[in-house]
C-alpha cells in the first residue's frame, strides 16, 4: 500500500506576505493553485521536470485555462519569489526542505529500529543464530551442484517476473499519459500503485478500468482519476459511477 505523506501547513500561511501579495492580484483561486501545485511537487519528489507540454497537462488536471495556469506560474515565479526554477525543472525551496527533513526522520528512525534489534537479538538468539549458520552450512554442503542449478533457475523466474510487472506497469501508464503528460515513468508511487492493482484485479480488468476513467475525465460528477494512484484510490467511485449511468454491470463486464 502506498504510504501518504503529511507535510506542514502553516495556519496563518495566508498571512505571509508573499502568499498576501499573491491573493491580492488573483484573488484564493490563485492561493488554491498555489497548494495543489506544492501538492503536485511532492508527489513528484520536489521537482516539476520542463517539457514542451508541462503546463497542457497541468491545465487538464487542476482543470483551469492554460492561459490563466501560466500567468499564475509565471507570476509566482518572478513577481512572488514563491516557486524556483532553473532551465530544467521548477520546483519550491519549501518543499524541497520537508523532503529532506522527512528523509532525515525516516533515516534517524530506521537507524533507532536496527540498533535496538541488534541488541536485542545478541542477547536472545545468539545460541539460536549459530546453530542455524551450522545447519545451513551443512545443508548447502549436502545440496552441491543440485543447489546451485535450482538456484539460477529460480534466479531466472525471479528476472521474468520483474519484466512481466515492469510489461504491466507500462500498459497501465502508456493510457494516462494520453490526458496527462505530466505523468513520470519513474515515480514509484505511480508504479507501485499499478502493481496493486493488478495484483487485487488482474491485468485485464485493470486495463479496462484505466481506459474508461480516461474515457470519462470531464464528464458531470465523474471521479477525477488522472493518474494510476487516483485510480487505485477511487476504484469504488468508478465503478459505483458507471454502474449508475450504464444498464450493464462494470464489475461482471470486467
Amino acid at each position: 500500500m502506498k504510504e501518504t505523506f503529511y507535510f506542514p501547513h502553516d495556519n496563518n500561511a495566508h498571512a505571509d506576505p508573499k502568499c498576501s501579495a499573491l491573493i491580492s492580484e488573483f484573488g484564493l483561486a490563485g492561493y488554491g493553485l498555489f497548494w495543489a501545485i506544492i501538492e503536485i511537487l511532492h508527489e513528484q519528489n520536489g521537482y516539476l521536470k520542463k517539457f514542451p507540454k508541462l503546463y497542457d497537462g497541468l491545465s487538464f488536471q487542476l482543470r483551469i485555462p492554460k492561459e490563466d495556469l501560466t500567468k499564475l506560474i509565471e507570476a509566482m515565479l518572478h513577481e512572488y519569489n514563491l516557486l524556483q526554477e532553473d532551465a530544467s525543472s521548477i520546483w519550491s525551496d519549501r518543499v524541497i526542505r520537508n523532503l529532506e527533513e522527512r528523509k532525515q526522520k525516516y533515516a534517524a528512525k530506521a537507524e533507532a529500529g536496527r540498533l535496538g534489534g541488534l541488541h536485542s537479538g545478541i542477547s536472545r538468539n545468539k545460541t539460536k543464530q549459530n546453530e542455524a549458520v551450522l545447519e545451513a552450512n551443512e545443508l548447502k554442503e549436502s545440496k552441491g551442484k543440485e543447489s546451485k542449478g535450482k538456484e539460477k533457475k529460480e534466479n531466472n523466474d525471479i528476472v521474468a517476473a520483474s519484466d512481466e510487472s515492469a510489461d504491466d506497469v507500462k500498459q497501465i501508464m502508456d493510457i494516462f499519459y494520453r490526458i496527462n503528460p505530466t505523468l513520470q515513468w519513474g515515480n514509484k508511487t505511480q508504479r507501485s500503485a499499478c502493481s496493486e492493482m493488478v495484483s487485487k484485479f488482474g491485468l485485464e480488468k485493470t486495463l479496462k478500468l484505466t481506459e474508461y476513467a480516461v474515457s470519462i475525465q470531464g464528464q458531470p460528477f465523474s471521479p477525477t482519476i488522472t493518474t494510476p494512484y487516483q485510480l487505485k484510490e477511487k476504484a469504488a467511485a468508478l465503478i459505483a459511477y458507471y454502474q449508475k449511468n450504464n444498464s450493464s454491470n462494470l464489475v461482471a463486464e470486467i
